[in-house]
């Protein structure tokens, strides 16, 4: 029954690890107001792909710590082609971009 307890214990100390630290990592993103924000991510993908984004099906994005720096990941479907951009999340620079034919 001891063991029991003891696992209990050790299991939620490390739940509360594991939301501090996504507390204090989303912390990070959110306490700088110079982000582009994720809309404006979005539109500086579909500009650049040339497609509107009424003709997109899919949109993920993200926000990430890349080596350099803040970046915003989006990736989405237009016709049978597959984007993947990474921009810049205080620029809005176009870092790397990547496109697949189905």
């Amino acid at each position: 029954m001891k063991q029991l307890q003891n696992r209990g214990v050790l299991a939620a100390v490390f739940a509360l690890c594991v939301a501090a630290a996504g507390i204090a990592f989303a912390g990070e993103f959110a306490g700088s107001g110079n982000y582009i924000g994720e809309a404006e991510a979005k539109a500086i993908a579909f500009r650049h792909a040339g497609v509107s984004e009424e003709n997109v099906q899919f949109v993920r994005t993200s926000m990430d710590r890349e080596r350099r720096g803040i970046v915003y990941e989006v990736e989405f479907f237009a016709g049978n082609v597959e984007y993947d951009y990474e921009i810049d999340a205080t620029s809005g620079r176009i870092l790397e971009m990547d496109m697949d034919r189905d």
